[in-house]
């Protein structure tokens, strides 16, 4: 049995086809995503050298693309806060897979308090991997910010380590804040 598997993935790879990681798999790996070759460049930031901003960025590509690519399959879940002052109430959404949550989304307020723009939280064995918020993006490892993008996903150069201790408080706090809500804990 073990002869057949290699030898169709061997088949598989000779035809251009690629060998791909299980993305429905429980505690789903940081893939980076279908079509890159899985032997040519880490699939997780465990696997990346330290420094390797270019890997780094593919990883959350491709984390966030494997992800948004599970949602039709995962147990969905809405509900709105109670509105600040003149701010309209925040819409938060959930997707949960076997209890674990994989992705959170949450409205943010523009300056009128309008709810015009949005953060997607993604996350890996249960801990937060990528945010994107309406004008920054981040890449988390434990609760470490190891990349800080702008908007289009081209990493920030030069954040101060306050700035970058202070942000990563603030976004792990705000998503466990916000889990909670549903009944879900960040560790």
């Amino acid at each position: 049995m073990r002869t057949m598997l290699v030898m169709i993935l061997v088949g598989a790879v000779a035809c251009g086809g690629e060998p791909k990681a299980d993305a429905g798999a429980a505690g789903m790996s940081d893939t980076l995503g279908y079509g890159t070759p899985t032997t040519a460049a880490p699939v997780s930031l465990t696997e990346v050298a330290p420094g390797d901003t270019a890997t780094i960025l593919r990883v959350m590509r491709g984390t966030m693309s494997d992800i948004d690519a599970l949602l039709p399959e995962l147990e969905r879940r809405d509900t709105m806060l109670e509105p600040v002052g003149t701010q309209e109430p925040r819409r938060l959404t959930v997707w949960v897979q076997n209890g674990t949550p994989r992705k959170l989304t949450v409205t943010e307020p523009d300056d009128a308090g309008a709810m015009t723009g949005l953060s997607h939280f993604w996350l890996v064995g249960n801990e937060l991997r990528v945010v994107q918020q309406p004008f920054a993006a981040f890449v988390f490892y434990g609760d470490r910010i190891l990349v800080w993008t702008d908007s289009a996903l081209e990493p920030v150069p030069d954040i101060p380590d306050d700035d970058r201790m202070a942000r990563e408080i603030e976004l792990v706090r705000e998503a466990r804040e916000y889990l909670g809500v549903f009944g879900l804990k960040l560790p």
